[in-house]
């Protein structure tokens, strides 16, 4: 098996057996929900979101919006924020503009990321959830 440069523009793997494709002339204005795979070659004025989905944007692709599906491969430009719960791969051709929320994330070398980069863990969830303890003035005392 010989290492290197990934393909940039792979397509995303077919989930049950169904593709939406957005070809690179174009243009969607309004969000978009999916299932299945979704590979995007054009521009997307617009959320995408899926909850079961992965969606794969090809260098020539843009989306202008919040991106939140569970898996992501990124090769084009995003201008929002991008939740990711599964796997959230950056080319490095990307350039995103906005907050990145990931579970698991692979960046190559030259992709641009212009924002925080935001690790979801169930652990942080639950931390959230807790309330801190609290100290009576018997335990905070001292004799």
């Amino acid at each position: 098996m010989l290492m290197g440069k990934k393909d940039h523009n792979r397509v995303a793997r077919q989930v049950n057996n169904e593709t939406a494709l957005l070809s690179a002339q174009t243009e969607v204005r309004g969000d978009i929900h999916f299932r299945g795979a979704m590979h995007v070659d054009g521009r997307v004025v617009g959320d995408v979101l899926s909850d079961d989905g992965e969606l794969t944007l090809a260098e020539s692709g843009t989306i202008e919006g919040n991106i939140k599906v569970p898996s992501v491969i990124i090769n084009g430009r995003v201008c929002g924020d991008v939740s990711v719960v599964e796997k959230l791969e950056i080319s490095s051709m990307a350039v995103i503009s906005g907050t990145v929320s990931y579970r698991l994330l692979e960046i190559e070398v030259g992709a641009q990321i212009n924002g925080n980069l935001e690790c979801m863990s169930d652990r942080v969830e639950e931390s959230r959830v807790l309330e801190p303890p609290t100290l009576t003035h018997e335990e905070g005392a001292r004799d």
